[in-house]
């Protein structure tokens, strides 16, 4: 393959001259690439519209109720709550939190609205009461629905829509009450990102002066992509390009700039940071990316990215299984296994090097503790989960996998850590073949079934009683097992309570001379190390038979004795099974 040859052409029936590229008038003197997102923009969750309105099934007063409690719980201070104008039950809602005294005094409830006068009449009455407000309000700009939605609507008239809403929406709001603490106007040109870049700010412009905005009392100027179809780094160049071009005429600080980006191309997430960098001030969105057609940008990935990078996003992500499970239940609708910090497996590693490296990271991690920034310390996990309030779930193992994942599967869930030399013999023998045979991933309950099945299960030898005394001179062993049905006492000595064990087993003639002690470790339980000398053990014991090599034994007691006893006893038995079976 040479880097000249053409790309061949597997669609051959590709509806040519169908779509075409996105006009653009490049920016050549851009200066947003050089700039740093360094703080949190203000954030607007809006999922109780236009999440809401883009359900099969709309959410209930009451699950509307249980949302928008999560939302100030995660520290949502600016939450659109609804469309009053468009539905009784989005009336209802509004008029229940204001006069039911669910929002808190520093959350701005927020409400949508077309420029039309009964409309915007309903969506004033709807909102009366209410300490903090936004009131949003927006008419479609672009060429396509002005020839189209508005009937070859002129440039003139589609400007004076807007104008006519401010200066309505500035009457009827003069007479509110004392309880209003603060009330502002927020102006959408609908679909900004089609509309001729001269024609938004045009309409922006008078609404500004309509609207009377002054940096006391900013006017939020929303600017929606309301259908994705450029590059994130498009939209920022029209961002930045807005801004130059509003600015020659209304003061920067009298208006706030706010994207309203869908995820039509799947790029939402980097819109927002990418017009961020270009000088926006404020992003809405939806948590875990609801909405119409693929959605809103996600606003907990949002704000999982600024954490990732040093910032604190000003919002609450730190619970995020509650915060699912209270999205799932509202509104019905799953969210994707691999969706980004939210899915079930987004901390669940397969591949074999994978769950090698996060493993030895996180064994560094604790022999050598430091103040190094995370990406340094972990290489596959983004952040650390427990930073969201979900924990590094036991290494899923499948037949992709590896020694390290079945490994850090029994350590993290069962607290065994296993030496290094056994790791091998645990996935070849008792776990690979059956994730080969299953075809999917396995869970922790049966990565730990399979284990002891193989490595501490007593089924041909056991063991009923034992005493073990030590002295200057040795350890002595006692005891009695059961072989096949029959008691039989034992004796005999060792250098301590393993070597005793043994000897006696030996003695017995059992197995008489055909094994040797190998190597021979203990661990206490990570379960418990808070319990220090009182922890139970697990004990790690190598025999090395005559024919079949090497072959682990694992024990596991409240004394440490005698769960280096089981481990040896795990270890004949498994011997026994191979012999069996081989005859």
């Amino acid at each position: 393959m040479r880097r000249s040859d053409p790309v061949p052409n597997s669609w051959p029936d590709y509806p040519e001259g169908k779509y075409q590229l996105n006009p653009i008038e490049p920016l050549t003197d851009r200066t947003w690439p050089d700039n740093q997102i360094i703080t949190p923009p203000n954030w607007c969750e809006v999922g109780l519209r236009d999440g809401n309105q883009a359900l099969p099934e709309t959410m209930s007063p009451e699950q509307k109720l249980a949302y928008f409690q999560a939302l100030v719980k995660m520290g949502f201070k600016q939450i659109e709550i609804g469309f009053p104008s468009a539905s009784t039950r989005d009336f209802d809602f509004c008029r229940q939190l204001i006069e039911d005294d669910h929002i808190p005094d520093d959350v701005y409830i927020q409400v949508l609205v077309q420029c039309r006068e009964d409309l915007i009449r309903t969506t004033c009455n709807a909102i009366e009461g209410s300490k903090n407000a936004i009131i949003h309000f927006y008419n479609a700009t672009n060429p396509t629905q002005r020839r189209v939605t508005f009937g070859n609507m002129s440039r003139e008239k589609n400007r004076q829509q807007a104008v006519d809403a401010a200066r309505l929406l500035k009457r009827l709001t003069a007479d509110f009450g004392t309880d209003m603490q603060d009330l502002v106007f927020q102006y959408s040109p609908e679909s900004w990102s089609d509309t001729e870049i001269d024609h938004s700010v045009d309409v922006c412009v008078a609404v500004l002066d309509a609207i009377e905005a002054s940096p006391e009392e900013a006017l939020i100027l929303n600017l929606p992509v309301t259908v994705e179809r450029y590059l994130p780094s498009e939209i920022a160049d029209q961002v930045e390009r807005f801004q130059r071009m509003i600015t020659q005429t209304v003061d920067r600080d009298s208006m706030i700039i706010s994207m309203h980006p869908h995820n039509d191309c799947g790029t939402a997430v980097a819109t927002v940071e990418e017009t961020l960098k270009a000088g926006a001030d404020r992003v809405e969105g939806v948590i875990f990316g609801g909405g119409e057609r693929t959605g809103n940008v996600d606003l907990i990935t949002l704000a999982g990215n600024m954490m990732g990078r040093g910032i604190n996003p000003g919002i609450d992500i730190s619970n995020l299984d509650e915060a699912r499970e209270m999205f799932k239940q509202t509104t019905g609708m799953p969210i994707h296994p691999r969706h980004p910090y939210s899915g079930d497996l987004v901390f669940t590693a397969f591949s074999g090097s994978h769950q090698d490296n996060i493993k030895k990271s996180f064994d560094d991690m604790d022999q050598n503790p430091s103040d190094r920034p995370w990406q340094e310390k972990q290489h596959y996990l983004h952040v650390d989960p427990a930073d969201l309030g979900r924990e590094y779930e036991a290494i899923a193992v499948n037949d992709q996998s590896g020694k390290a994942g079945t490994a850090f599967v029994l350590q993290q869930t069962y607290g065994m850590e296993m030496p290094k030399a056994l790791q091998s013999q645990v996935y070849a023998t008792a776990i690979q073949p059956e994730a080969e045979k299953a075809g999917e991933k396995l869970s922790a309950e049966k990565i730990w079934d399979l284990f002891r099945s193989e490595f501490m299960k007593h089924d041909c030898i056991s063991l009923k009683a034992h005493q073990i005394n030590s002295n200057e001179q040795g350890t002595n062993f006692t005891g009695t097992i059961v072989v096949n049905g029959q008691e039989k006492v034992i004796f005999g000595q060792g250098s301590g309570p393993v070597a005793a064990f043994v000897h006696a087993l030996k003695k017995s003639t059992i197995l008489e001379g055909s094994f040797s002690i190998g190597e021979y470790e203990q661990e206490i339980d990570l379960r418990q190390k808070d319990l220090g000398s009182d922890a139970s053990a697990f004990s790690f014991v190598e025999l090395q038979f005559k024919g079949n090599g090497s072959l682990w034994g694992v024990g596991y007691d409240d004394n440490i004795d005698t769960a280096a006893i089981k481990a040896v006893l795990a270890s004949i038995n498994r011997y026994q099974r191979i012999e069996a079976a081989s005859e």
